[in-house]
Order: C-alpha cells, then structure tokens, then sequence
C-alpha cells in the first residue's frame, strides 16, 4: 500500500473533520429549538417564540403577554429583533445583560412558570435529544452538562443570529442616492428630526431597536399618583432584584406603572420607561409599556401632545404633517 504524503494525510484529516462537523449542532441551533420549545413551561404550552412571533416581527400584537394557563402579565412584549447589539433590557431596564434576560422568562409565574433555573436545567435533562444537542453544541468543553448558562449563552447566540435591519429607510440610510426616500417619508423624516423632536429620544442609528435612553410618557400614572405613597414603601421594603422584580412587576400592574423606579429607587424614575425599538412599528402595535395604545396613528398623537406636556412648549403638527410623521415611521419595516 502507498504511503500518503504528510500534506495529502492533512487534507483528507481536514475532510474528514469537515463532514463529522455536518449537522452538528451550534450554540445557535441550540437556542433556537430552546426558542421554539413549548415543553420547557410548566405545563408544556408556552415558548419564547408564543410571544415573540416571528412572523409577527417577534412580537404578539397584543396588549400584554399571555403565558402558561392564560395568565396575563402587565407588559407589553417588544420585539427581539436587534436586541442582541443592546445594553439595557426590559421596559424599566432592569437587566443589562442580554444572557440574564433571556432566562428570566422561563421562571415568570406569569410566562414559562417554572419554578428556578434548576428546574429548567432538569426540565432539558428529562428530554433525551438535549443531551446529544447540549454536547454538541458546546464541544470541547468538559462533560455534556445541561446548565443554565449554556441555556443563556445559547439563546443569546441564536438571537444574535436574527437579521439586521431591511427597510427602505435602511437602505436609504445605506445608500440614499440609489434608495431615496419618497417624498412624503422624506417630509416625515424632516418632521421626525425637526419640528416633532422625536429624535430627541429615539435613535435612527443602523439599527433603530438599539435605543438605550429612558423618558417620562405619562402613561398608567392615572393609575398610581394617588397611592405613590404606599407604593414606594413597598418597592424600598422588598428590594426585588432581576427575576423577582420581573415576577412582581407582571404581577402587579401599579408596580409595573412605576417604571424605572422599581430599579433605581430615585424619585425622579417614576413613571420613567425605556424609549421603545422604532423598527418595524408600523406593524408592532399595540404600544407603550401597558399596550393602552392601539394604532400607530394614536401613539404619534399621543407623543406630540404629552411631548408638549413635559416641555411647557406646545408642538402644533396639522394633519398633513402627522400623516407623513407616520409614513416616513412606516419606512422602517422590515422587507
């Protein structure tokens, strides 16, 4: 038999490492099946993707979230598309990072409903493919342990997997001179960074889901200015961090009205909220943090007349100018 030459017995290792690598499976892969897995609530019915739909533009068109046995929550769910270059998370920003967040669900008596992260780590124990997928997608690390870290580390790198903005108004942004902007998203656009102020707290970057600021919008302080008092006492009293702050504040909805307050503990964050992605609004509604706002065309008024409000100047925008205002917003669809 012929020997191989020391190159030709590197090329045909090389192959053979490429084609054992074939279908196995990537920290990505993982946290996408984890995405789409109802079997990891607690009554085997909820999944990331029930309330981040991705035909939906990742989010579920209603006012609040449902989890398991119809439980509604007090929040909004925001899409996650582009969320995997952000720094602040959840409507009053109380986790920073993206791997803390993505695991608060699954113990949310009021989303995925299991009971801590060991019980999730078990729930993907009790489902033999997992093993084989979890040793794959992490291997070279020692053993095929099932952890709650790899379970955040997997869905972080699926979600970063999720394509960037492809609207007409990132292709403008990209290349204006060969994806101009019609002439009325154009006037909007004009109106947005100008006359309406909206670029005061939102961002049009490369990606307009990466906003990091948060502002006062006057929304569910109906609902709390009259037992501020009592409220206070009771978010200083208990303290709640990360996941039992987000179980507390699904619970309990004047909780969920206080806003950056329940992270800070700073009278000035009451009533303060993240400034919501701009991407894909068009076809995001319902809006803000309670989803009381039902169209887009409602939460553009809105924001003019509580932006007129909050700076004692009032923002005069004729009916016309509204229109384009919610064009050029339009503009930032999704393809």
């Amino acid at each position: 038999m012929k020997c191989l030459s020391p190159a030709a017995s590197l090329l045909i290792g090389f192959l053979l490492s490429s084609v054992s690598q074939i279908g196995a499976a990537s920290p990505a892969t993982l946290g996408e099946k984890l995405f789409f897995d109802e079997r990891l609530s607690v009554d085997g019915t909820v999944a990331c993707a029930n309330c981040h739909v991705p035909s939906s533009a990742f989010s579920d068109g209603k006012p609040v979230a449902v989890g398991v046995r119809r439980k509604h929550g007090s929040r909004n769910t925001p899409s996650v598309l582009g969320v995997a270059g952000a720094q602040i998370f959840s409507w009053e920003g109380r986790r920073t990072s993206l791997r803390d967040q993505v695991l608060d669900p699954f113990t949310n008596p009021f989303e995925m409903g299991l009971r801590d992260t060991k019980h999730l780590e078990a729930r993907l124990g009790e489902i033999s493919e997992y093993l084989e997928l979890f040793a794959d997608a992490f291997r070279g690390s020692e053993g095929a342990t099932i952890t709650a870290e790899r379970v955040a580390l997997a869905l972080a790198a699926y979600l970063e997997t999720l394509p960037p903005a492809n609207s007409a108004f990132s292709r403008f942004q990209r290349d204006p001179t060969r994806h101009p902007l019609d002439a009325q998203q154009q006037r909007g656009l004009e109106i947005f960074r100008g006359k309406a102020q909206c670029a005061e707290c939102h961002s049009l970057g490369a990606d307009p889901a990466r906003d990091s600021q948060f502002h006062h919008s006057g929304i569910g302080w109906a609902q709390i200015q009259y037992d501020l008092p009592r409220l206070r006492r009771e978010v200083d009293e208990a303290a709640l961090e990360g996941s039992n702050l987000g179980a507390r504040i699904a619970a309990d909805r004047q909780w969920a009205d206080l806003g950056r307050y329940v992270v800070t503990r700073d009278p000035k964050d009451i009533g303060v909220f993240r400034v919501p992605s701009l991407r894909n609004v068009a076809v995001t509604s319902p809006y803000m943090h309670d989803g009381s706002v039902a169209t887009l065309d409602e939460a553009v008024r809105y924001e003019i007349y509580y932006r007129s409000l909050s700076t004692g100047k009032q923002l005069r925008l004729g009916v016309e100018e509204q229109a384009a205002l919610v064009r050029f917003l339009e503009s930032l669809t999704d393809d």
